[in-house]
């Protein structure tokens, strides 16, 4: 007698048949719940990283509103004014150095605020070297009169990454 091999048995060919029965649908659907919670967690994740960007968007967007407040605040001084037309003094001068030391103290950012003359160069910052700013976009446009964010640029100063804010002093009894 010629001996049965394992896959020619009837109760083999079964029990194969019902272990595919039961394992293709649960190998379908732990593929399909894997994608949809794959997908799911992907689209939750986009929805928190732009709410968080959000966030982060207007918190920048307010910081950048209160510097150029002060620093309009700052060009419209009658201080800044007079120091700029030439109508000041050593003391002035030193007062006027104070207001921009307690300035920066209230950014709290770790740099200086300068006042340039029409020239481009310096004529008084909070701290650091007087430097020549004459060839930077951001002192052009203030010239022009717009208020002005640069792009990300070498510090003249100290060489390090600055983004300056600039706002142009106007004397504003003459413009009127």
């Amino acid at each position: 007698m010629e001996k049965k091999k394992f896959f020619d048995s009837i109760k083999t060919k079964l029990i194969l048949l019902m272990v595919l029965i039961v394992a293709i649908p649960i190998i379908v659907i732990t593929l399909v719940s894997t994608n949809s919670a794959r997908n799911s967690g992907i689209s939750q994740t986009v929805a928190i990283n732009d709410a968080q960007a959000h966030i982060v968007e207007e918190s920048i967007a307010a910081i950048l509103d209160q510097n150029m407040q002060a620093l309009r605040s700052l060009a419209a001084s009658p201080a800044t004014i007079e120091l700029l037309s030439g109508q000041t003094g050593k003391e002035s001068l030193d007062g006027i150095k104070e207001q921009l030391q307690d300035i920066d103290a209230n950014f709290d950012d770790g740099n200086s605020t300068v006042i340039t003359g029409a020239d481009g160069k310096q004529v008084v910052r909070s701290t650091g070297d007087l430097v020549d700013i004459a060839d930077r976009e951001y002192f052009k446009k203030a010239m022009e009169g717009t208020l002005y964010v640069s792009d990300v640029q070498v510090s003249k100063s100290n060489g390090s990454r600055i983004v300056t804010f600039a706002a142009p002093v106007k004397d504003l009894i003459r413009t009127r």
